[in-house]
């Protein structure tokens, strides 16, 4: 079956190339079948390559394929992939490329759809059966590569057939013959179709061969050679396949030429030989170190030939891997490849030892340092390093805790496979009011180490947010405050309490400030409050002859409310 999936597939690729007249689209469905078959009309097998053969379902073409020869099996057969689903019923129709026309006959053969089914065989096929009124003008060809013929095919009564010859490169087309009998000399020939009709066309050359092979044949290809008119320049081309080099042109025992492409005019036919060398590369082996161990498989070979190289450690030594320019090539003692070049390996060779091989959990907790091969009865020491929000957990190995400490040392006397677990950091944000009564906070609890923490404070009755305090230093004047969580926090909602005392300002008095001192004046000049001590943000105040309170007063135009409590 693989045999055959593969001749269908090589035919396949052959035929892609031709024009069909019904053209499927082989992607609309998943599902195929093929179908190995010739083709009959009244009873005839047909040998018309000008025969197409098209699948319909429904009235759409599924699947469609010219009528070809092929001389392994000596037989005029159509490969034919249809395109459906299970159960579909297909009919079929021909088509003539030589009359261009669609031939109204009826089929005797319908078809069920199962996917990937084959009907018919190479030394059995599936015969579809056509019948209708019809007669069929085939044409011979001599010699075969001649030339070329339109308009053969099948006709019904009546019908004008017009045969044209094209003559090939290096032919001048003689005659038509039918039965041994001239039909006519002309290039082109019509009748009418009243019979079957098997008329040959006749070609003769007008020149001369050129012919040339390869020595080896795998050495290399030929371009140039073909038929030529009498006088006129060949030019022939040895070109060199990988791994093999060009020596010269030989015709009979005679040297024509060194050079790959020579030239020359035709008078005769003539046969030419390119020879060609297979190239000869060099395998070089070291060891690292000498005493590690031996190598084989260094030495001359041709290109495409395969380099089987082995390498066996000393005792107390191990093999490390193949490398080649400070790159490794193979990990395996014993390394095959296709030669196609000069090559120097080197086999490296340690002293007895054992992997040790860490990993992390999670991937983005940490990192670990320490892993690798050590030689037998050494200390390892492996470090785990948590990231920035995760914290060491344990080093496990086989699911059993080995140690709780981020470093962790051994004595290495086989392979080890370790993990390194972290987990996730919890920040507590903590928040509170300053006084309680003064009002409420929300927003505080467990973060994740990047997380936004979002805090907000809503004030009480007759009470005015202040500011967030921490650690007794001030983080935000804004009620709302949002942060990225880095650590513990301990946030302080600090509030005023205020009743509503009607703002100095509007009631005609002027401020102004004195080394950090607030003065209150009237308009006049007159010093109501003789002296008040406040910081620059209107806290801290100290005077004791003002009344508990709310004051607003203006310093270079920017209001300052001065709370005073009592």
């Amino acid at each position: 079956m693989k045999r055959l999936f593969l001749f269908l597939l090589a035919l396949t690729a052959c035929q892609i190339s031709r024009a069909n007249h019904w053209v499927p689209n082989p992607y609309q469905f998943a599902d195929n079948m093929n179908v190995i078959a010739v083709v009959e009309i009244n009873g005839t097998e047909q040998s018309n390559a000008n025969l197409e053969l098209g699948a319909f379902c429904d009235g759409e073409c599924r699947g469609s394929e010219m009528l070809s020869f092929y001389p392994s099996l000596d037989r005029f057969m159509i490969f034919l992939t249809l395109y459906g689903q299970y159960g579909h019923e297909f009919d079929f129709r021909l088509y003539d490329h030589g009359t261009e026309r669609e031939y109204d006959f009826d089929c005797e053969n319908s078809i069920t759809f199962v996917p990937n089914q084959i009907i018919g065989g190479l030394s059995d096929p599936y015969v579809f059966s056509f019948t209708g009124d019809v007669f069929t003008i085939s044409v011979n060809v001599i010699p075969e590569d001649g030339g070329t013929i339109t308009g053969a095919g099948m006709y019904f009564p009546g019908d004008q057939c017009a045969l044209s010859a094209t003559p090939n490169q290096g032919f001048r087309f003689v005659e038509w013959q039918e039965n041994g009998m001239t039909l006519s000399t002309e290039i082109d020939y019509g009748f009418i179709v009243e019979s079957d009709h098997d008329i040959t066309a006749v070609f003769e050359r007008d020149g001369y061969t050129i012919d040339a092979e390869a020595d080896p044949t795998e050495g290399g290809t030929i371009t140039g050679t073909g038929f030529y008119d009498t006088g006129t320049v060949c030019t022939l081309t040895a070109i060199e396949n990988v791994g093999y080099s060009f020596i010269n042109w030989t015709e009979g025992q005679t040297v024509v030429s060194e050079d790959p492409t020579i030239s020359f005019n035709v008078e005769s036919n003539r046969r030419l030989v390119a020879h060609f060398e297979h190239i000869v590369y060099h395998i070089h082996l070291e060891i690292n170190p000498e005493e590690g161990g031996a190598v084989m498989g260094d030495g001359d070979y041709h290109y495409g030939d395969t380099a089987r190289l082995q390498a066996a450690a000393a005792p107390d030594f191990y093999f490390i891997h193949w490398e080649e320019d400070g790159e490794v090539v193979s990990t395996s003692a014993e390394y095959s490849f296709a030669v196609d070049s000069n090559r120097n390996l080197t086999a490296l060779f340690a002293l007895d030892c054992y992997l040790v091989e860490a990993e992390v959990d999670p991937a983005e907790g940490g990192s670990v340092i320490g892993a690798g091969n050590y030689i037998n009865g050494t200390s390892c020491t492996l470090e785990a390093e948590a990231r920035q929000g995760y914290a060491f957990v344990n080093w496990t190995e086989n699911g059993e805790v080995v140690s709780t400490q981020p470093t962790f040392s051994f004595i290495v006397e086989a392979n080890h496979h370790l993990v390194a677990h972290f987990e996730h950091v919890v920040y507590h944000i903590t928040i509170s009011a300053e006084p309680e009564i003064g009002g409420a906070v929300i927003g505080g609890g467990d973060f994740f180490y990047g997380e936004t923490c979002v805090v907000e404070a809503l004030p009480a009755h007759n009470y005015d947010f202040d500011r967030w305090k921490e650690n007794g230093g001030t983080v935000s004047i804004d009620p709302t405050f949002s942060f990225v969580v880095m650590r513990d926090r301990n946030l302080v909602a600090r509030f005023v309490y205020f009743d509503g005392v009607e703002d100095i300002e509007n009631a005609g008095y002027i401020a102004y400030c004195e080394n950090h001192h607030i003065v209150l004046t009237s308009p006049d000049g007159e010093m109501i409050i003789p002296e008040m001590v406040v910081d620059l943000q209107g806290r801290n105040v100290n005077n004791n002859n003002l009344t508990a309170g709310i004051y607003l007063v203006r310093i270079e135009g920017t209001a300052i409310k001065v709370v005073v409590r009592r």
